[in-house]
């Protein structure tokens, strides 16, 4: 006998029937919750962008404005220096103009506390651009005996806590007039450094014209020229001491074998042949 072919029941065709309706219902729920998925993450991304774009925005946050009147002694130092003479630079400097600077308040407060300090006190009058290096920065700030153009610290000025804080070097050299605390290249003499109670004040300012990223992450953005590019850029136009190619490689040796001429010889690059000097400094208000 032909055994009879077995039929399925109909509980299990019913069941069989549900499943094969569910089986696409649940691939269209797994995609959209990837797609669910895919679409917090950007979301997020995107949150977090303009989070960073609002904290960069406080940072850059206008807080105080100071200024800073250049002038230049054509004519070099003083050649006729008499006994009583408290400084070597020419006595009426050609004005070049005056640069304002905003500072940024939020990004590094005990910078530029210290940096009000020193132009409420005049530290910074009477004293040169101590660097200039076209299509990166000027230099300035560079303490020492202010009868040689350089600045003599004011007291009373607090440790800079900026210094330790990994924050505070968020901020990008990307745009030209950029201020900022000079940290990773110091100006000051070893001897100077060494001082108790020594604090960092020499600063830069970036030429233009463009961004500066050998600077970023080595010195603490403080602030941005408003006003008075220009005369940062005429301050940029003049002649300098500069290091021939034949001299160069004389300075490498020199530094491979310890020899610290070459580091006294190397500080006289970059310096404007003529003296660029702080006439006045003051806050606006």
């Amino acid at each position: 006998m032909t055994p009879r072919s077995r039929q399925p029941d109909v509980h299990t065709a019913i069941r069989r029937s549900h499943h094969d309706r569910n089986e696409p219902s649940e691939g269209r729920n797994l995609l959209s919750r990837r797609n669910s998925l895919v679409c917090m993450l950007l979301s997020l991304q995107g949150q977090a962008a303009a989070w960073a774009d609002d904290d960069d925005s406080r940072l850059e946050q206008v807080t105080q404005r100071v200024y800073l009147d250049v002038g230049v002694c054509r004519d070099g130092f003083k050649k006729d220096r008499r006994l009583g003479d408290t400084s070597i630079l020419c006595d009426a400097p050609d004005a070049l103009g005056r640069i304002v600077i905003d500072l940024y308040g939020n990004a590094a407060p005990f910078t530029v506390k210290n940096f009000v300090r020193l132009v409420e006190s005049g530290a910074l009058e009477n004293t040169v651009v101590n660097k200039v290096f076209p299509g990166r920065y000027i230099a300035a700030g560079q303490q020492g005996a202010h009868r040689l153009g350089l600045m003599e610290a004011p007291e009373l000025l607090e440790a800079n806590g900026d210094i330790l804080n990994s924050l505070s070097f968020r901020l990008k050299h990307a745009r030209p007039g950029t201020v900022s605390l000079m940290l990773g290249n110091p100006i000051d003499d070893e001897y100077i450094r060494g001082r108790k109670g020594y604090r960092e004040l020499s600063f830069l300012i970036t030429t233009g014209p463009g961004p500066v990223p050998s600077l970023d992450d080595e010195n603490i953005v403080f602030g941005r020229v408003s006003e008075g590019f220009d005369v940062v850029g005429r301050i940029a136009e003049l002649p300098t001491f500069k290091q021939n190619e034949s001299l160069r490689v004389f300075t490498d040796l020199a530094k491979v074998i310890g020899d610290d001429r070459v580091t006294k010889k190397a500080s006289t690059f970059g310096k404007p042949m003529v003296p660029v000097v702080f006439t006045k400094t003051g806050v606006l208000e």
